[in-house]
């Protein structure tokens, strides 16, 4: 009964859904500009310099939000599951052209641009790929999963605050752990203190971000409630939950 009743849920979930393909769209934009931005340098108050790309690491994990609140805890996970395979695709893909070597002659005297460039922003990527899989896997689950227990425990109430602790709770041990991979020479030759610096700086930037955007992922939740005429109740999640499990 019970895996009737879900399997029903989730195929009337995916028929019906107005927005979704276009959130997941979405997110695996936001998945992927991380990367991207990673080498690209801003000066913060009271944060020093810092990646531009942390400032967005924190709207990906709203977005996973908003798609666990008002599409249910398995969405959440194909969404999630969406993103790695789309940022995968994008790491081996640079990893494969950054590896191309050709000297190109100039034509006509007209310069051309240097392929430096690629492997200045996008060399050794594979190792945050491997870091960003492993923390996605673990974390970014685990944050789903508090979020629909706890929507469940206060009856689908306090989206804001349940949203900001789980996704910080993530935030948190995701920067630990990407920042023992991207600066483990440092940290192997005893710089740990500049480790701790940088994951301070890290989540403190993360965590900025998800406050600024917390507002506007609950306004979105009102509406895609309303335009979808959906809302996964708490009987259900629970229901979803006990056919995983």
């Amino acid at each position: 009964m019970i895996n009737q009743t879900s399997k029903l849920f989730d195929t009337d979930t995916v028929k019906f859904t107005k927005h979704l393909t276009i959130i997941v769209g979405v997110y695996c934009f936001f998945f992927i500009l991380p990367s991207i931005l990673l080498k690209k340098t801003i000066m913060l108050p009271y944060f020093g310099i810092i990646p531009i790309s942390i400032l967005f690491t924190g709207t990906y994990f709203v977005i996973l939000d908003v798609v666990t609140e008002v599409y249910g805890y398995f969405e959440a996970k194909k969404t999630l599951y969406a993103g790695l395979i789309a940022y995968t695709f994008f790491v081996f893909i640079m990893e494969t052209v950054i590896n191309i070597h050709q000297d190109i002659p100039n034509l006509n005297n007209i310069k051309v641009l240097s392929n430096n460039a690629y492997e200045l922003i996008f060399n050794n990527i594979y190792i945050t790929w491997l870091a960003v899989v492993i923390c996605t896997l673990i974390f970014d689950i685990l944050n789903i999963r508090i979020l629909s227990k706890f929507k469940f425990l206060f009856k689908g109430k306090y989206f804001l605050i349940r949203s900001i602790c789980s996704s910080s709770f993530a935030i948190i041990l995701f920067s630990f752990v990407t920042n023992f991979f991207a600066f483990y020479q440092q940290i192997k030759g005893g710089h740990l203190s500049f480790y701790f610096s940088v994951n301070i700086i890290s989540i403190s930037a993360k965590i900025l971000s998800l406050l600024i955007f917390a507002y506007p992922a609950l306004l979105m939740c009102n509406y895609l409630k309303k335009s979808e005429s959906l809302d996964i109740t708490q009987n259900i999640n629970i229901i979803m939950f006990n056919k995983e499990e």
